[in-house]
């Protein structure tokens, strides 16, 4: 929490709702801080420059329960209640119209039924020795020593996501090249190479740096990046399939047919797609080291955990989500057409007057040009 000045948790009384299972419970406790932190301003004289609140309720029951369930939408009705509260309050107070309020979310979420067990293919179909323990306590000399056990990591626990981390000829201090990753992967029998399996998605790995393959049932595509002075550029070659299914779009074939362009350009293309803004991602993800050499996920109604609803996907469900921006000079109903959650960062510090340096490598855009044209150009 680098930055936070103040953490409310609350933990007598949160802690033991989550224990219960009392989820929503924990939410209204969250709307409860901002009289908390009213209290604080009181004492200090100060009102603080931004307040972040965080509901998890509604994440959990979606887990548990299923974004289509009945459970899913009262805990949905619940947090639109408290969300009003704290409207409600702030307008109480007078600050409503000097406070800038920015709603959000991090993941959608969809409904899932069906369970794959990557660890039993690649133990049992591959012969390698897997583990998909989280050890996250102990000294690093004693998780090496766990970790020198096993040759993959299967990391899988946004259940519509996982990664493989895969031990090279040395162990863990030196990985395998992307050849060795592309000879394992297609060395397999056919029915046990990940894009054959019932359930899988897309698959995706680097074969250089610059460039990536994506595999699915569907067929192949390549991914390749060139860095230009105004910054990476990216391309989609579908080889000859077209996984995406962008082709199917005139005007997204002939952008794909041009070949090469900035990030921002294919979020513009691509963000009403099925798979949106994806293109310019995948070979900065896999360059990731906490994201390892391969990621797989799962198609619609598959989980690699066992939920009923989840999120870590690359589909239009889960990548696409509320962000609404309320305060002094935006007119409501007014729409900026796409954007990222990394642009809310620099449109927070333009708001607060905060000069964000190129030493911060923010990799989002402010939206406050945009937020202030939509509302002068709002037509009624």
């Amino acid at each position: 929490m680098r930055g936070v000045t103040d953490n409310i948790a609350n933990w007598a009384q949160s802690g033991v709702r989550w224990y219960f299972g009392a989820y929503t419970g924990v939410d209204a406790l969250t709307a409860t801080t901002v009289e908390l932190v009213a209290r604080r301003a009181n004492r200090d004289r100060a009102w603080p420059a931004m307040l972040t609140l965080y509901f998890p309720g509604l994440d959990t029951i979606g887990h548990l329960h299923g974004p289509g369930s009945v459970q899913y939408r009262q805990a949905m009705e619940n947090l639109d209640h408290h969300i009003g509260r704290v409207c409600r309050w702030l307008g109480q107070e007078g600050l409503a119209s000097s406070t800038y309020l920015v709603l959000l979310a991090d993941h959608g979420m969809v409904d899932v039924g069906n369970y794959i067990d990557l660890m039993t293919l690649v133990r049992d179909g591959w012969g390698r020795r897997p583990t998909d323990k989280m050890l996250q306590d102990g000294s690093p000399r004693d998780r090496r020593r766990y970790f020198d056990r096993f040759d993959t990591v299967v990391v899988h626990q946004d259940g519509r996501k996982a990664s493989l981390h895969l031990a090279g000829p040395k162990g863990w201090d030196a990985p395998p090249d992307a050849s060795a990753v592309h000879n394992l992967l297609t060395s397999v029998p056919r029915e046990q190479q990940l894009w054959n399996l019932p359930g899988i998605d897309l698959v995706t790995y680097l074969i250089d740096e610059d460039e990536a393959i994506l595999r699915s049932v569907r067929g192949e595509a390549r991914v390749s990046r060139r860095l230009t002075p105004n910054g990476p550029e990216y391309r989609y070659v579908p080889a000859p399939a077209d996984p995406l299914g962008y082709l199917e779009d005139a005007e997204l074939a002939a952008f794909v047919a041009a070949g090469f362009h900035p990030s921002r350009d294919w979020l513009a293309a691509t963000c009403r797609q099925e798979f949106p803004d994806l293109v310019a991602h995948l070979i900065p993800l896999l360059h990731e080291p906490r994201f390892g050499q391969v990621l797989v996920f799962p198609a619609p109604g598959y989980s690699f955990n066992r939920e009923a609803g989840g999120h870590g996907g690359i589909r239009r469900a889960e990548m696409r989500v509320p962000m609404v921006f309320v305060g002094p000079g935006m007119a409501p109903g007014a729409a900026v057409q796409y954007a990222r959650l990394t642009d809310v960062t620099p449109t927070l510090m333009e708001l607060l007057g905060v000069v964000a340096s190129p030493d911060y490598g923010l990799e989002g855009v402010s939206l406050v040009r945009e937020l202030v044209a939509a509302s002068v150009n709002r037509s009624w």
